[in-house]
């Protein structure tokens, strides 16, 4: 959840990288790198509150809505547009390397926003067949073989749901009465 948070909020900091919208996807959407890249900013319903992972978008070809929650809102509304990419066009790859390096993480690995979207959802929710739908499964193997952290307590999956930004340009994310 650290990690989580220093990639939020260095993303933040740092609008040229144009990664937070991403970022902030991936943590609270569950969406895949490769569904980011692809997402148009036309496939965000603020309205509705759902991303819309159209058959051009996902994996399987498989349309899904997936549900926006109120941290991811949070993130994303200062940076929404009407449409364009999500994803940064130009030289992304550097761009996120110099993001993990601002926010000191040495590590990150592949669609690892994924990743902790599915254990901390799990822990949060208790509920794994919406994990799973939200992720484009359609069962729950795939999230108990692949995705689920069984370390992950359902305490710091809270305080996960409640990352929010503090403050626009501040340094820091206050969450649970600590400083990160």
């Amino acid at each position: 959840m650290d990690e989580a948070a220093a990639l939020l909020t260095t993303a933040d900091l740092h609008p040229e990288l144009e990664f937070l919208p991403a970022i902030a996807i991936g943590l609270f959407a569950g969406l895949r790198t490769e569904e980011i890249k692809k997402l148009d900013w036309r496939n965000i319903d603020f309205e509705h509150r759902i991303i819309d992972v159209d058959e051009r978008i996902a994996k399987r070809r498989q349309q899904r809505n997936v549900e926006m929650c109120d941290c991811l809102i949070a993130w994303l509304t200062p940076y929404a547009k009407p449409k364009g990419p999500v994803y940064p066009v130009e030289a992304a790859r550097r761009k996120m390397k110099q993001l993990r390096q601002l926010a000191k993480i040495a590590k990150w690995p592949d669609n690892g926003l994924r990743h902790s979207y599915g254990s901390y959802h799990v822990a949060h929710f208790q509920n794994p067949n919406l994990a799973a739908v939200q992720m484009g499964h359609a069962t729950t193997d795939m999230l108990f073989n692949h995705y689920r952290n069984y370390r992950i307590r359902r305490n710091d999956a809270e305080t996960y749901w409640k990352l929010v930004p503090a403050s626009r340009h501040k340094k820091v994310i206050s969450f649970a009465g600590r400083v990160g």
